[in-house]
């Protein structure tokens, strides 16, 4: 089992507190204030496009979902963790939430029928899967015509890279608590990935 799938499989809850760090001199604030500022750019890229129905594909315990649900007539969430959609269910009914079904799935094969989404969002899912492409593709594949896809992957050159040699690595285990990164991608690498995909690339913007 690569770490990374270990990882998200059996630590829900530790990732999920990353969302809600309070306390400002702590390692872990750092990554925190990392997600916090990606989520605040996956708002703003919505809050510019329309849609009654949204997918969350590796949605972990579902912050994202919790966040926006009330903005569309159905959400929808799949993760491959069992332990993270757990997680996300119990968060979902504590806020009385109920336009919202999450459900476990694999990112390269989901349950939904052709173009039957309006809105497929991944973030911090094409990181750590073995095939982002395959991903991108089932992505592309739900979408309705007109569809929007917005998703994140780590980019290389990154201010971020040292974190992912091998001694970096050892300093997001045991300092941060976080698995290794399996892809990183560079600007051209990543119009291909979408373009080969079916994707026509409308915005990219940085972390």
């Amino acid at each position: 089992m690569r770490k990374s799938t270990q990882y998200w499989i059996n630590t829900p809850k530790p990732f999920a507190d990353l969302y809600n760090i309070k306390f400002l001199f702590s390692p872990a604030k750092i990554v925190s204030k990392f997600l916090e500022d990606r989520s605040k750019i996956l708002y703003r890229m919505l809050d510019k496009i329309s849609g009654k129905t949204l997918l969350d594909i590796g949605c972990g315990s579902a912050p994202h979902l919790i966040k926006i649900s009330k903005k569309y007539e159905q959400t929808y969430g799949v993760d491959y963790s069992d332990s993270m959609i757990e997680f996300g269910k119990n968060a979902i009914k504590v806020k009385g939430i109920k336009n919202c079904k999450l459900t476990v799935a694999d990112a390269t094969r989901l349950p939904f029928p052709d173009s039957s989404m309006d809105i497929t969002i991944a973030m911090g899912l094409l990181d750590y899967i073995e095939a982002p492409k395959d991903a991108l593709k089932e992505s592309h594949r739900v979408l309705k015509k007109g569809g929007y896809s917005i998703f994140s992957i780590p980019k290389k050159p990154s201010l971020f890279g040292f974190l992912r040699s091998p001694v970096g690595e050892l300093i997001k285990k045991y300092l941060f608590k976080l698995p290794p990164i399996d892809n990183t991608i560079n600007l051209n690498q990543l119009l291909t990935l979408c373009t080969k995909n079916g994707f026509s690339v409308e915005e990219i913007s940085s972390v």
